[in-house]
């Protein structure tokens, strides 16, 4: 979910009145690679750490992130 949530939107909306389905329908779709800040991956960490997984080691969460992200 978190990658989810780190991943770009394959387009915005235009700036036109009324957008087409099509243009909707990018505007909500995902699209390319995860990125994060350090600001994101320490709410993840207290997001894990809140649901009983506060004894994963932050050096291995970033790894497996970077890895399910390529």
């Amino acid at each position: 979910m978190f990658l989810s949530a780190q991943t770009p939107y394959a387009a915005t909306l235009p700036a036109k009145e009324k957008p087409s389905e099509e243009e909707v329908t990018l505007a909500l779709t995902r699209r390319g690679t995860p990125t994060w800040t350090e600001a994101d991956f320490q709410r993840l960490l207290q997001t894990l750490g809140g649901a009983g997984y506060g004894w994963l080691r932050p050096e291995g969460v970033r790894r497996a992130l970077v890895k399910m992200a390529l």
